[in-house]
């Protein structure tokens, strides 16, 4: 599409200009970031956080259909944008009011109970209260039919681990016996895997979706997982608040015709993530403060660019009337408290890998304590433990920005010889045969994110510390959910909702998982995880509806 291409769309009634090459949430983000929606249960106001179309910071109603995530969705002329959660505004929201009525947190575990006459009444309110707005204006049209493909090789991912592992396929295979499906992020790799179903006499299921197209059922006697990983979420009072965004999130708003918007940011992190936001964000973060000793490489970039550096901090709150106006720090070791004027708070501490599609294909995890997560359990050519099942890059645990191309050899001539009827390396610590689902843990050093936040609870923060953003889960409910004598991450999320909210969990579960091994005096290793069930993207429950029963 043509860069100087100019449409105009209604915003809330008023009248705004926006590139129709560029994002719907490009078009509403010009010197601030836009309060587009209020949380579920306190109506916190609510902006842009991940950036990749997972969190749900950017919900609105276009054309009477709720809840586009405005960071995917491509404007078009005439395009009418409502903010959808929020009275009688989005900007002025009587209902949160809740927020100061509950300071600690409001406990909707136990329910409304009595009387029993007023439990109608107490639904109806709460119906109305939460959730993430109205139904759409118009009855849905037919539901498209799924569209179905086979194909012997199936590459996930739109990095350059997948583009390398999909080329050498395709080099070795052909063009016509390999199949690469995306990040919906990645220019022409649009697809989102869904689900991924465990292979049944040798042959995977899954399910692919592209916005406004019929879902793709695929059949695969081979599948590489190249999906990456991302970066996490924070636990500090005021961690929901507008203003504080992933790394990726400051990635989106910097690749937009006004740049990020803000102007002197907190960059938090330590490790080449950090560096590389730096060299993206000049002229943008105000100071770089680290969770622990900051690399090299980090302290001579901060050099360059005259940035101060704060090396080993805790990130204590973020505070300001609406947005970010303070953060405040303190020193682990000296104990100094230090007050810092700042308008965004950019985290670029923690990747996680996308790990779902190995959760649902059953394959062998660890838990490995830097940076603190699963990765799978792998043989040196890739293979998982489930035949046919190969993982590679960020997701395999090659770490950020260190993929060396001759693993994408490694592993594209083991697919092929996997093809051929030879045999597949066994991960070691799986057994030679058949899908093993479950988990094992690493020994080493203690992980540097559970260290962090044993000196962060020793705090115990006065406000709201958001668990799970999503359903509005705070840190003092979970420590009341411990103390009620519940134990474990599943158990946790039966009662709290936390993992349960549009991001499915991408956000809150590893940290949550940290949390209760602190509360519970046990490894992460043992407290276990949820379920990863399908969809592994957030999509449209239309783009499922129109598949036949029994898909996965």
């Amino acid at each position: 599409m043509d860069r100087d291409h100019r449409i105009t769309i209604s915003v809330n009634g008023r009248r705004v200009s926006a590139r129709g090459d560029r994002s719907l949430l490009a078009a509403l983000t010009h010197e601030h970031l836009p309060v587009l929606t209020r949380s579920l249960k306190y109506h916190r106001p609510r902006a842009p956080f991940c950036g990749t179309g997972q969190c749900t910071g950017c919900l609105v109603r276009v054309n009477g259909e709720p809840s586009v995530r405005a960071c995917e969705y491509l404007p078009r002329e005439g395009d009418v944008v409502r903010t959808q959660r929020g009275w009688p505004s989005t900007q002025h929201d009587l209902w949160a009011l809740f927020d100061r009525l509950f300071p600690r947190y409001l406990d909707t575990t136990h329910g409304f109970t009595r009387p029993a006459f007023l439990r109608p009444v107490y639904t109806r309110f709460v119906r109305r209260f939460s959730g993430q707005g109205a139904v759409p204006d118009d009855a849905p049209g037919p539901l498209p039919r799924p569209l179905e493909r086979e194909t012997p090789v199936l590459v996930v991912g739109g990095g350059q681990a997948a583009l390398s592992v999909a080329s050498e396929l395709v080099r070795m295979l052909g063009p016509d016996r390999v199949l690469h499906i995306g990040h919906p992020k990645r220019p022409g790799l649009q697809h989102s895997l869904l689900f991924l179903r465990p292979p049944v006499r040798g042959v995977f299921e899954a399910v692919a979706y592209r916005q406004g197209e019929p879902a793709l059922r695929l059949q695969s006697r081979a599948v590489v997982l190249a999906t990456g990983a991302y970066d996490a979420s924070l636990l500090f009072p005021g961690n929901d608040r507008p203003g504080v965004m992933t790394a990726e999130g400051a990635e989106t708003f910097a690749s937009g015709e006004d740049g990020p918007p803000f102007r002197h940011a907190l960059l938090f992190g330590a490790g080449p993530r950090a560096v590389e936001m730096l060299s993206r964000l000049k002229g943008r973060v105000a100071l770089v403060a680290t969770p622990w000793e900051a690399t090299p490489e980090l302290a001579q970039e901060a050099t360059r660019q005259s940035i101060p550096l704060h090396p080993g901090q805790l990130l204590l709150s973020a505070e300001g009337p609406s947005g970010i106006q303070t953060a405040v720090l303190k020193d682990r070791r000296s104990g100094a408290t230090t007050p810092v004027s700042v308008d965004a708070i950019v985290l670029a501490h923690r990747r996680i890998p996308h790990a779902a599609a190995l959760f649902q294909a059953g394959a062998l995890m660890q838990w490995r304590d830097d940076p603190g997560a699963y990765f799978p359990v792998l043989a040196s050519n890739g293979a998982t433990s489930v035949p046919g099942l190969y993982a590679i890059g960020e997701v395999a645990g090659s770490g950020f920005g260190a993929f060396p191309e001759e693993e994408a050899h490694r592993v594209a001539q083991s697919v092929v010889a996997q093809l051929e009827g030879g045999k597949e390396s066994a991960p070691e610590g799986a057994p030679s045969e058949g899908p093993v689902p479950g988990a094992t843990s690493s020994p080493g050093p203690e992980c540097p994110m559970l260290s962090y936040y044993r000196d962060f609870l020793r705090e115990r923060p006065q406000s709201k510390v958001m668990l799970c953003a999503c359903e509005d889960v705070c840190l003092d409910e979970m420590e009341g959910v411990v103390r009620e004598g519940w134990g474990g991450l599943e158990v946790a999320k039966r009662i709290s909702g936390v993992g349960m909210g549009l991001c499915q969990g991408r956000y809150c579960v590893p940290e949550t998982m940290l949390v209760l091994s602190l509360l519970e005096r046990r490894p992460p290793s043992e407290i276990g995880t949820i379920t990863q069930r399908p969809p592994i993207w957030p999509v449209p429950l239309g783009a499922l509806a129109g598949t036949e029963e029994g898909t996965p």
